[in-house]
C-alpha cells in the first residue's frame, strides 16, 4: 500500500496558481498539457529551482506520451505563456510562469494535431469538391471593422470571440481595419493576420517574462 510522506519529497504549489490552472480552458479531449505542466513543476519547484533542462525523452517517460504529442503540446503551452522555454547549448530549459495574469488562450489552430492525407487517396471528385467548398466559403465571408474592410467567415469571427472575448476580438478587428485603411495593405486571410499579430505580441511578452527564470 502506498504511503508517501512529506519528508520523502514535496513540491510546493501556491493555491492561487492551482486555482488558475483549474480555471484555464485547456482542450477538453486531452490531459497531456496539464501533465506537462505538473512535470515541469516537479522538475523545478520540486527541487527549489526556477528552471531546469528537460529533454523530450524525459517528458515522454513522465507522461507516457508519444514524442510528436509532447512536442505539439509543449509548443501550445509556451504559446499560451504558461511555460517558458529557452534554448541552450546542452538542451532546452523549461520553467513555469507563475504570473498567471500574462497567460493567454492559445490560437485555436494549435489545439488540433494536423493529420496528413495522402494525395493518392484524393480523387478528382474530392479535389473538385474541396475547390467548390473554398469558393463557397469565400462568398460567405462577412465584413467587419471600423472601416468595413476586414473579411471573416462566420466561423472565424466566432473563434476569435471564443478565444479573446467579444470586446478584445472587436479591438483586434478594428486595429486591423485601421491598419488596412491607413496603409492600403492586402492580406490573403484577415483571420490568419490577426492570429499572427497576436502571436508576435505573445513572443514579446515571453521575452519580458524570461526574467522570472533568471
Amino acid at each position: 500500500m502506498a504511503n508517501p510522506q512529506p519528508e520523502d519529497g514535496t513540491t510546493r504549489i501556491n493555491q492561487a496558481v492551482l486555482e488558475k490552472l483549474l480555471l484555464y480552458p485547456f482542450p477538453a479531449k486531452t490531459a497531456l498539457p496539464l501533465k506537462l505542466i505538473l512535470f515541469v513543476m516537479r522538475k523545478t519547484w520540486g527541487y527549489a529551482k526556477k528552471r531546469d533542462r528537460i529533454s523530450l525523452t524525459q517528458f515522454q517517460k513522465a507522461t507516457n506520451a508519444g514524442r510528436a504529442n509532447v512536442v505539439h503540446w509543449l509548443k501550445y503551452l509556451v504559446s499560451a505563456n504558461i511555460l517558458v522555454s529557452a534554448s541552450e547549448p546542452l538542451g532546452n530549459v523549461y520553467g513555469f510562469n507563475k504570473d498567471y495574469d500574462t497567460w493567454v488562450v492559445s490560437a485555436s489552430e494549435l489545439v488540433s494535431v494536423p493529420r496528413r492525407t495522402s494525395f493518392s487517396k484524393r480523387t478528382k471528385t474530392s479535389i473538385g469538391t474541396e475547390t467548390h467548398k473554398r469558393k463557397k466559403e469565400t462568398i460567405q465571408k462577412k465584413v467587419y471593422g471600423k472601416f468595413k474592410n476586414v473579411l471573416l467567415k462566420e466561423k472565424e469571427y466566432t473563434e476569435l470571440v471564443e478565444t479573446f472575448g467579444k470586446d478584445v476580438a472587436g479591438d483586434k478587428i478594428n486595429t486591423l481595419s485601421e491598419y488596412i485603411a491607413s496603409k492600403g495593405k492586402k492580406y490573403k486571410s484577415h483571420y490568419a493576420t490577426i492570429l499572427i499579430w497576436e502571436r508576435k505580441q505573445n513572443k514579446e511578452k515571453k521575452k519580458t517574462n524570461l526574467k522570472y527564470l533568471n
